[in-house]
């Protein structure tokens, strides 16, 4: 999603074709048609309360959710900014992106930190589904988990999660060579 139109229709986009695969939203060119005061990285010039991008990043990614496609945060140009690459990431991967543009290849590893669950993060959301499983077939709505209640939302993020780790466990992703 790279310019005022397509963010506007990403939707209509992402449900276009069976061959669409992602929606990447690309902040460069979505700078230029929104003739928005930028820098090289894309972070305004000036002083902005809160995410400056946050709007189109939800746009393209509930764009993407609703049609079952991946979502694709936008390049960090500042590839000498590792710093500002992994909070960039890591926002991304809160949000519930599936990864980020990486221009350089010091930037793949960051983003594969950033959207890997960690085995502690794998590890509480296996026992979640597994907990919340037993508790459902026995006619149990919710249950307790540290502390908290756990109903079938957050039996669906833990899963969420398992999808993600088993995804980062079986390597690179089909028709990306590994040195790209």
């Amino acid at each position: 999603m790279e310019d005022a139109e397509g963010l506007a229709n990403a939707l209509d986009i992402a449900r276009s074709s069976t061959r669409v695969e992602a929606l990447i939203f690309g902040a460069g060119d979505l700078s230029v048609s929104l003739q928005a005061r930028v820098d090289g990285n894309f972070d305004p010039l000036g002083r902005y309360p809160g995410d400056f991008w946050h709007f189109a990043r939800t746009q393209v990614l509930t764009a993407a959710r609703a049609a079952g496609v991946a979502a694709v945060d936008a390049p960090f140009p500042a590839y000498g900014n590792p710093d500002g690459y992994r909070s960039a990431a890591t926002q991304a991967a809160l949000l519930g992106f599936d990864g980020k543009w990486a221009i350089h290849p010091s930037q793949v590893p960051l983003a594969n930190d950033a959207f890997t669950p960690t085995s502690a993060e794998a590890a509480a959301a296996q026992d979640i589904v597994e907990r919340y499983r037993r508790a459902a077939a026995d006619g149990t709505g919710a249950i307790a988990h540290d502390g908290r209640l756990v109903d079938a939302a957050h039996a669906r993020l833990a899963a969420n999660v398992l999808t993600r780790a088993r995804t980062a466990a079986s390597g690179p992703v089909a028709g990306v060579a590994p040195d790209a």
